[in-house]
């Protein structure tokens, strides 16, 4: 029963998220970049044969550069906010003297 039970939350899952991104496929569609967290084996559920919601070619797919947590709202309020946000270290040798700092 309990293996019934994920092979059904795991097709409903997948079902939820083809239903988002169709519904946001005029936004998707004007977007510069696409950052995409999931793990090895759930990515066809973005990129698989049934599915097939982004082409693996696509130059505008990124992955989030850094450890994310769960997939709540506000986590994606943080992820969008570091993504978003520019650090300006001044000239190389501050910024390797910042980095050696964070080391110690």
């Amino acid at each position: 029963a309990g293996a019934n039970l994920r092979r059904y939350n795991e097709a409903q899952l997948q079902k939820d998220i083809c239903d988002l991104v169709k519904a946001w496929s005029e936004h998707i569609a004007q977007s510069s970049l696409l950052f995409i967290r999931a793990p090895l084996y759930q990515r066809q559920v973005f990129f698989g044969s049934k599915t097939n919601l982004f082409d693996k070619d696509d130059t505008r797919l990124r992955t989030i550069p850094f450890q994310s947590r769960r997939p709540t709202f506000k986590e994606l309020q943080r992820v969008h906010s570091f993504l978003s946000t520019v650090y300006h270290h001044g000239s190389i040798a501050d910024l390797e003297a910042e980095r050696a700092a964070q080391q110690r």
